[in-house]
């Protein structure tokens, strides 16, 4: 059964004659209803849209249109088997004609009246219901394109600044046409050759691969195809590194920055009128620098065995240790050199030893602060260290000291004791001067049994006494008394007996008894004066200068560590005893810090006061418990306190040194008993009966 779609189309076929409108679309009747007559269908009439009334003829299929009054609805009917129609309501249509001039379209109004539509106009054509004429407004010339809605523009194709040429952009003459230019076109050109890009001109490019130039360098993926090239050393050169050259020249400035540099060579030259040291050091406070020199390493040896033996100190909590094959090879204050570490030497220098407890030895530097200026004070960790030598070695040191005098020490364990080199102006002052009589004295080869005597101005000359003869001295006998005496020369006796005949001869000693004193010191103020104003934290104390104050009578020493000192300070004073001799007395903390110490002796006049290395902490030399007696002696037997008589605490009768048990305190009245005992040494002389006297008094005594 044909479809309602194919029902029409086969009456349109048969459409003839006249043409009616409505809403623009174009309808034609039927002149009679035997044009749609086909064999088997009929065709109805209707006024309306119900079932047709009226059949206009048997064997009909198709539609049939009616028309009516222009203000009536017009009805379709068709049928496809002449019993079942349907209806089409096209609504209200006109009749009347409508002359068309050239170039007019029609187009229905609003109120379904059909009307011409000039298009005639260039460049334009309806939209909508065709009366917005400026919304169609084409563009003159170019591609056409749409910015937004019902508006069109017209569009040109424009090349950029470089790389793109642009032929017909805006369509008129031809088809817009597209061309690489400049490095676009240079690159294009390019052949399907792998390799990196290099611009050797202008719009001009060539392919690269690296290269290298000698055998210490690789180079992978030099072309950059199979992934980014790569570059390496035959050795690792990075900052962190410890490469090896056979040799290094450097045409500019070289700064190394470390606490060691370390130079495996049997010399080193230079070619530089001077070295320079401590640059950058602008602290307004002097401190030594200078050199020293491994001379005779000693027998005192340690090593280690294996990785994993060094442990570095962490400043301000701990210093480094070593764990030894042996066990408490080294001591306190040993100079020590580490040898043969790994990686180059990475520990190798010289330290100094804290303590060696067991396998365990440890190393001032972290928490200890060193005692000499030359030694290192930290370690590196190394697990892959299989080894090093410890030697206890002595060491010559050469530096500037703080008084900007170069000084020279020597030895193996730290506190090294500095002297200064001769100067042209201690010459006279410090050290006696060329003299030609001193230089002819050098001269002589004395021999036993001579004398020193003179045969003319500056002139002098040895006497041999062992012949026997008698000769004429000058002797003094008393204050302002001088006379002439006579010696005669025998052979040596070591008896100090007179003979029968009443001669002594020989060299003889005379002792005479113990001669007990007893001195009285008075009220003595308490500990504390100052020897000198408070040392500073910051730099180890090496005063030799002072001035110091000059204590009647003298009086032992203490010294006052301030907060924050090392546990560790060896301090250490030099002065004379009464009879002008040098004494030295050392103070230490003891590994206590902070706090006040007390010394053994008493000092006549003090020459220097140092530590071993920084305190840390204020520093106050000052007098001590103790005093001296202005005089040496043999004993020192008690010591009154406010008239009671107490064993001293210590003493020390070489020096005349008395610290009583009672300290003075400001209003303590002390007496001390001590006993001297005089040796008197004799020449070998010859006594005549009656004709002298020994008058033997302490520390002197006259012939008369």
């Amino acid at each position: 059964m044909a479809t309602p779609a194919t029902l029409v189309s086969q009456v349109l076929a048969n459409f003839r004659k006249r043409m009616i409108k409505s809403y623009g679309f174009l309808f034609s009747s039927f002149e009679n209803e035997q044009d749609a007559r086909t064999a088997g269908q009929s065709v109805y009439v209707s006024s309306g849209p119900g079932v047709p009334t009226a059949n206009i003829g048997t064997n009909v299929r198709g539609i049939y249109f009616r028309e009516d009054a222009p203000t009536v609805d017009a009805y379709i009917y068709g049928t496809v088997d002449g019993a079942t129609w349907f209806a089409i309501d096209i609504g209200p249509i006109a009749l009347a004609s409508l002359a068309l001039p050239r170039g007019n379209a029609i187009r229905g109004s609003a109120t379904g009246v059909g009307e011409a539509l000039d298009l005639s106009t260039l460049g334009q054509f309806p939209l909508g219901d065709g009366a917005d004429l400026a919304a169609a407004q084409l563009p003159a010339s170019g591609l056409l394109a749409m910015p937004t809605a019902n508006t069109f523009a017209g569009r040109t194709l424009t090349a950029p600044a470089a790389g793109i040429t642009v032929a017909d952009g805006d369509g008129v003459a031809g088809d817009p046409t597209l061309a690489l230019a400049d490095d676009l076109a240079a690159l294009e050109a390019l052949d399907a050759t792998a390799g990196l890009l290099a611009k050797t001109a202008a719009d001009t490019y060539a392919r690269r691969t690296i290269v290298v130039g000698s055998a210490s360098l690789t180079v992978a993926n030099g072309d950059g195809q199979a992934g980014n090239p790569s570059l390496d050393t035959a050795q690792d050169i990075q900052i962190t590194a410890s490469p090896e050259f056979a040799s290094l020249l450097l045409t500019g400035d070289l700064v190394v920055q470390g606490s060691s540099i370390l130079a495996q060579l049997e010399t080193i030259e230079l070619e530089a009128n001077w070295i320079s040291q401590n640059l950058g050091y602008a602290t307004a406070v002097a401190v030594t620098g200078g050199r020293v020199i491994n001379y005779l390493p000693t027998a005192t040896a340690d090593a280690t065995t294996g990785a994993g033996v060094v442990t570095p100190g962490v400043l301000g909590v701990s210093d480094a240790t070593i764990t030894t094959d042996g066990a408490a090879t080294f001591a306190l204050h040993d100079i020590v050199m580490i040898s043969g570490s790994d990686n180059d030497g990475e520990n190798d220098g010289l330290f100094e030893v804290l303590s060696h407890a067991a396998n365990l030895l440890t190393l001032r530097g972290q928490l200890t602060p060193t005692v000499e200026g030359f030694s290192s004070g930290q370690l590196v960790a190394n697990a892959g260290d299989l080894g090093m030598a410890i030697t206890k070695i002595t060491v010559a040191a050469d530096r500037c000291g703080t008084d900007g005098r170069f000084e020279a020490a020597a030895g193996s364990a730290t506190g090294l004791a500095y002297s200064d080199y001769l100067l042209a102006s201690d010459i006279g002052t410090g050290v006696q001067a060329y003299d030609a009589m001193l230089a002819a004295l050098s001269a002589l080869v004395s021999a036993a049994g001579n004398v020193l005597h003179f045969t003319g101005a500056d002139t002098p000359a040895l006497l041999d006494l062992g012949g026997g003869a008698a000769y004429s001295v000058m002797y003094r006998s008393g204050a302002g008394t001088v006379g002439i005496g006579v010696i005669q020369a025998h052979a040596a006796s070591t008896s100090t007996t007179p003979s029968a005949d009443d001669t002594a001869s020989g060299t003889a000693n005379v002792t005479s008894s113990k001669i007990r004193s007893q001195q009285s010191l008075g009220v003595l103020p308490a500990a504390g004066t100052n020897y000198i104003a408070q040392y500073g934290a910051g730099a180890a104390i090496d005063d030799a200068v002072g001035p110091f104050t000059r204590m009647v009578p003298p009086r032992t020493a203490q010294v006052v560590l301030g907060v924050g000192g090392a546990a560790t300070v060896v301090y250490t004073i030099d002065g004379t005893d009464p009879n002008g001799d040098a004494i030295q007395d050392i103070i230490t903390t003891g590994g206590a810090g902070a706090g006040t110490y007390q010394g053994d002796l008493a000092f006549t006049t003090i020459t220097r006061f140092r530590s071993d290395f920084n305190p840390l902490g204020t520093t106050d030399f000052q007098t001590g418990d103790g005093f001296g007696l202005a005089t040496v002696c043999t004993n020192i037997d008690a010591v009154g306190v406010d008239g009671v008589l107490e064993a001293p605490s210590t003493a020390d009768p070489g020096t005349g040194t008395v610290v009583p048990t009672s300290v003075p305190n400001g209003a303590r009245v002390f007496v001390v008993d001590y006993r001297v005992q005089p040796i008197i040494a004799d020449a070998g002389h010859v006594h005549a009966p009656g004709n002298h006297t020994h008058d033997v008094t302490p520390d002197a005594h006259t012939i008369a």
